[in-house]
C-alpha cells in the first residue's frame, strides 16, 4: 500500500500525471465507504457484540464432530466476512478457532486455515473488500452482479476448504 502511494506521488511530482487528473481518478464514494467501515467494525468489537457472538458460537459447536465444526466455522466466518473486512473477520474468528480446537482436543491448524480461507472468500458482496468497492463505479457493476457471480464461487471455495483442509492439516 505504501509503495503504491509513493508511486502515485512520484508520478505527480515527475509530471507524468497532472494533479487534477489524479484527483479525478479517485473514486471518492469508495474511499468514504471504506473509511466508514473501519469505525463500525471497531465499535462492534469494543461494545462486546462480537465477543458475545463468539461465545454463542463456541457454546453451540463444542462437542460436535471436527468436520462439522470446521464446516460451520467456515460458513459463519464467510458470512461475517461479507459485512466486515477480511482482515477484521480473520482477527475476530481466529481466537474462536483456537478455543474450539482446544475444547475438542484437536489441533488448531485446520480451523485457523479454514478461517483464513473463509474470511478471504467474500465474493458475494462488494462491501467487505476494498478491491470490490473500488471497481463498482468504474466497472459499472451493481450489487446484484457480485451476488450472482460471487455466491456460487464463494460456496465452491467454502466446500473445497472443508474437504481439502482436513486432508492437508489433519485434526
Amino acid at each position: 500500500m505504501v509503495a503504491v502511494l509513493l508511486a502515485a506521488v512520484f508520478l505527480v511530482l515527475a509530471r507524468c500525471v497532472r494533479p487534477a487528473d489524479a484527483y479525478r481518478a479517485v473514486n471518492w464514494e469508495s474511499v468514504v465507504l471504506i473509511a466508514g467501515m473501519i469505525p463500525v467494525s471497531t465499535a462492534q468489537e469494543r461494545t462486546g457484540a462480537m465477543g458475545a457472538a463468539v461465545s454463542a458460537v463456541e457454546a453451540l459447536l463444542t462437542g460436535a464432530r471436527p468436520t462439522v465444526v470446521l464446516g460451520l466455522l467456515v460458513l459463519f466466518t464467510s458470512a461475517l466476512g461479507m459485512v466486515l473486512s477480511n482482515t477484521r473477520t480473520a482477527l475476530l474468528m481466529a481466537p474462536l478457532a483456537v478455543r474450539l480446537a482446544g475444547a475438542l482436543g484437536l489441533a488448531p491448524e485446520p480451523f485457523l486455515i479454514g478461517v483464513a480461507f473463509a474470511s478471504s472468500a467474500a465474493f458475494a458482496t462488494p462491501i467487505a473488500s476494498p478491491v470490490n468497492v473500488l471497481v463498482i463505479a468504474p466497472g459499472g457493476y451493481r450489487f446484484n452482479d457480485f451476488t450472482r457471480v460471487g455466491l456460487p464461487l464463494q460456496l465452491l471455495v467454502l466446500a473445497t476448504t472443508v474437504i481439502i483442509v482436513p486432508l492437508v492439516w489433519g485434526f
